[in-house]
């Protein structure tokens, strides 16, 4: 969580409620909303609250856990 910034971008998804995103600083590389959450999900979908999802595809963005590329 060090490396995400709080972004100003929201989205709306009809099937999961409103969502935030993060952009991921690390050093001088900047990749802008690659992270994203709904901390408020909607009930049919609940056991998504607060769970962080990766934008892997943006062009730059390489997501290593452990090490390891995933």
């Amino acid at each position: 969580m060090d490396l995400l910034r709080s972004s100003t971008t929201t989205s709306h998804c009809p099937f999961k409620g409103d969502a935030v995103y993060w952009t991921v600083q690390a050093g001088d590389d900047v990749a802008e909303d690659v992270v994203w959450s709904y901390p408020e999900p909607f009930p049919k979908v609940e056991e998504i609250a607060g769970l962080l999802a990766f934008w892997p595809e943006k062009p730059g963005v390489t997501l290593e856990v452990n090490g390891q590329v995933v």
